[in-house]
């Protein structure tokens, strides 16, 4: 395609390229911000349902409330 090696073509190619590399940084970028919010929504999760089978427990008297 672009064989006479000139400036013009050297800066196009490297241009292409660039923009290539700035492409795939964007979407590793994304796919780690994914993956982390996948994580923590996955921690969160876990601990909602630690929470979740703890039976609420009443104060036996007033007494206990004023502590």
């Amino acid at each position: 395609m672009f064989q006479d090696g000139s400036f013009d073509t050297m800066v196009y190619v490297y241009t292409c390229v660039r923009t290539q590399i700035e492409n795939v940084e964007k979407f590793l970028h994304h796919v780690n911000v994914t993956m982390r919010q996948k994580h923590h929504h996955l921690q969160l999760s876990l601990v909602a349902d630690r929470i979740e089978s703890y039976d609420a427990v009443d104060a036996p008297s007033d007494e206990c409330d004023k502590v």
